[in-house]
């Protein structure tokens, strides 16, 4: 993880300035994924993933990104829109 100090946040300036995203468009990109996320379907198929990965014990990135991509289904891409 990379740590910042306040000077080189300021210089970076306000988030979506550096990519020519208006205050609106930035909204909209940050308002998406954040819905996605409070969604309750998605959120239940997080937790059954995380029960399975728990019941499994099995702690590779694959065994727990295949069981991840197989529970959150539909509801992930439903949620998106």
């Amino acid at each position: 993880m990379t740590l910042f100090s306040t000077a080189q946040i300021k210089e970076l300036g306000p988030i979506g300035e550096a990519e020519g995203l208006s205050k609106g468009e930035l909204k909209a990109r940050i308002d998406r994924p954040l819905a996605a996320v409070s969604d309750q379907k998605v959120r239940i198929a997080f937790g059954n993933a995380t029960k399975a990965v728990r019941k499994d014990a099995i702690w590779t990135n694959e065994h727990i990104s295949g069981i991840v991509n197989e529970k959150r289904g539909k509801s992930l891409i439903t949620a998106l829109g």
